[in-house]
């Protein structure tokens, strides 16, 4: 029920996204826009829960696509040949980004294998604990011995002044 439900969210919400990313926006309503959806992701940055979470990578990844959009339909326009080659390197660097970027949001929002990595992790700092504990005794155990060396010397040094 709970993924039928999410399957037709995500269908009536489609063409929202699209004219989110398609809409032609000056560069006030551009700024405008951004510090908006800064300001809404930065307030549900406070709530740890699933679905928010959710949202702001929908938020995120709708953001970084309407970048990608206005660069392809706006300024891909070149007037010599170094200039389209240095503004398709450019533009390849930045869709590789948005790849990357898509799929670090597919693994915030999904991630994989949590529970054995959370074992590993314990695991680790229980061993690490075990090492710190006996290491934290030997030192004990230096620093008693060299207080009573230390107390030993200056015995010595004030029979030698009398």
């Amino acid at each position: 029920m709970k993924k039928s439900l999410f399957w037709l969210l995500a269908l009536v919400l489609s063409p929202v996204a699209v004219l989110v990313v398609i809409t032609p926006m000056d560069s006030q309503k551009q700024y405008i826009f951004g510090l908006l959806s800064i300001g809404i992701l930065f307030l549900m940055g406070f709530s740890k829960r699933r679905s928010v979470s959710v949202i702001m990578v929908v938020t995120s990844l709708l953001m970084s696509t309407r970048y990608m959009y206005f660069r392809l339909t706006q300024t891909l326009h070149f007037n010599s040949s170094i200039e389209a080659i240095l503004g398709m390197g450019l533009f390849l660097a930045e869709v590789y980004i948005w790849v990357m970027l898509l799929l670090s949001l597919i693994h915030i929002s999904e991630p994989t294998r949590l529970g054995m990595i959370s074992y590993a992790v314990f695991c680790l700092k229980k061993k690490k604990k075990k090492t710190n504990v006996s290491y934290t005794h030997l030192t004990l155990q230096l620093s008693n011995s060299s207080k009573h060396l230390g107390q030993t010397h200056m015995a010595e040094d004030a029979s030698d002044l009398l």
